[in-house]
């Protein structure tokens, strides 16, 4: 059987499987009739499903009253018997998914008959009749569904330029774009979900945001790593912590848990990347909401992160989810090595295109210096970049706290190197005066920076890696200047080591 055989197959189970499940999903089926599906028993059984739905003084549809309904019709045993309707309703994650389920075998069902139309054209033109053959083709062509507006390059107004334009706009002021994608990034475990969910309620709220207003907007949070009961508690503890009642999100906050389900929005198929009909599932329950957030690319995305071309094609299919009004934050994971590399600059994975695509990108990553995580804003192609959230994590109400430090200045850059440079010098004399200079070695067991990094009049902003490349950066610069200089000292043990010496 092939692979479009198989996924039809299983979709076609999981409709069935979702409703006996739940009856209530028969009013998501989007006039799902029982022609879509490919074989007799999947079509015998949907029936008969309908029927103890609609007959409610039979009882509720489940396997049994299903197989009993089947066993008066005559019709169980080609049904496949008990023990099929049982395994139907078992091995089916859930009803919450039955829409994207009855589209995808209203899909599989609208490619069996192009395929079927295809090959009787193919005949046709093998008999020689090339007039019927080209009746079918037109056919085909007459079908298809328009292409989508959305996805075509767009002719922009020459003359309706001369007006004064309008800025871009914000829902989050620098940090989150109105009409783009933003791809928020970090390494699996740092808090990404949490923050992200922060996030979304702060937005469906119209509160702030780690300090920072936002404009309400509706928004709708796809799931794809924390189940509804992590969710649950999670909003529990926001609720505690910025002081709402969970009712007030009613209409406001949509949240998705697609923990459950293979969820990608992109495929790998043979013939390439396409989207899939979770994509188009999505995209209905999006009417109405104006922000969409997907937790995380790595379940949403399923082709190769290196393809440059299919990473563009995923990212602006997400952004057409969205409406002008809206944003879409796409949460991403990085690798080991960008991790380990701690103060990166390049908070992304794979393809460049990651990063190219999008209009904003966030990074999340330890913060030694404070003991506690740096959200970055480490791209901004409609604000300044630079902008840090120092995140530290509440354990008395389970959520993340946090306030924005906007990037600095050239003046305030030069104020705070003039200040880390003076620092700098005094500890060079304040170690020297103690007995125990700052050696001058920059790399081993004990270098110039570990040594001050130990000391108690080591400034924080000195500290950890990102204080390290500024240490040095100082010490050069304070012996360019000839106000450091190194000297040869003879330790107890005779062995000759150079220390920093502030100059007289």
């Amino acid at each position: 059987m092939s692979g479009a055989a198989d996924a039809a197959l299983l979709a076609e189970q999981c409709v069935l499987g979702g409703l006996l499940l739940d009856n209530s999903a028969r009013a998501r089926l989007n006039g799902l009739s029982g022609e879509h599906f490919s074989i007799e028993r999947h079509r015998t059984i949907y029936e008969a499903i309908l029927d103890q739905i609609e007959d409610g003084e039979q009882g509720a549809a489940d396997a049994v009253t299903v197989w009993q309904r089947l066993q008066r019709a005559g019709k169980a045993d080609e049904a496949g018997g008990l023990a099929y309707l049982n395994g139907l309703a078992a091995n089916t994650p859930g009803a919450a998914n039955v829409a994207a389920y009855a589209a995808a075998v209203g899909q599989h069902a609208a490619a069996r008959q192009l395929r079927a139309v295809l090959d009787e054209a193919l005949k046709s033109a093998e008999r020689g009749d090339a007039e019927a053959a080209r009746r079918l083709l037109q056919k085909v062509v007459a079908d298809a569904p328009p292409v989508e507006a959305a996805a075509l390059p767009r002719l922009i107004d020459l003359q309706a330029l001369a007006d004064d334009p309008p800025p871009p706009r914000f829902i989050v002021p620098v940090w989150l774009p109105q009409g783009e994608v933003t791809l928020f990034a970090g390494h699996g475990g740092t808090g990404k979900s949490a923050i992200a969910l922060y996030l979304a309620v702060c937005v469906a709220l119209g509160r702030p945001f780690f300090g920072m207003p936002t404009e309400r907007r509706r928004v709708l949070l796809l799931s794809l790593e924390d189940a509804a009961a992590v969710l649950h508690w999670r909003i529990a503890r926001l609720s505690a912590w910025i002081g709402f009642d969970i009712a007030d999100l009613a209409r406001w906050l949509t949240i998705v848990d697609g923990t459950g389900a293979d969820a990608e929005l992109l495929a790998e198929t043979k013939h390439g990347a396409a989207l899939t009909h979770v994509y188009e599932w999505l995209r209905q329950q999006m009417h109405g909401a104006e922000v969409l957030i997907v937790d995380g690319a790595s379940d949403a995305y399923g082709a190769s992160e290196i393809d440059r071309r299919h990473v563009r094609m995923f990212l602006r299919a997400v952004r057409r989810l969205i409406p002008a009004s809206g944003a879409a934050v796409l949460l991403a994971h990085v690798d080991k090595a960008s991790a380990r590399a701690g103060d990166t600059s390049q908070g992304y994975s794979g393809s460049t295109a990651w990063s190219n695509s999008v209009r904003a990108r966030w990074y999340l990553r330890p913060d030694e210096t404070r003991d506690g995580l740096l959200l970055e804003l480490q791209k901004a192609n409609l604000a300044p970049a630079g902008a840090q959230i120092a995140v530290r994590w509440n354990p008395e109400y389970h959520v993340f706290a946090g306030e924005c430090e906007l990037p600095a200045g050239r003046l305030d850059r030069a104020v705070r190197d003039s200040d880390e440079r003076a620092a700098v010098l005094a500890l060079i004399r304040a170690a020297a005066a103690s007995g125990n200079p700052l050696p001058a070695a920059a790399s081993g067991q004990r270098t110039a920076h570990s040594v001050a990094e130990a000391r108690d009049d080591c400034p924080g902003s000195l500290r950890g890696k990102a204080g390290r490349a500024r240490f040095y950066r100082h010490v050069e610069a304070l012996r360019a200047a000839g106000s450091v200089r190194v000297e040869a000292v003879r330790k107890a043990n005779r062995h000759a080591v150079e220390v920093l010496r502030a100059a007289l």
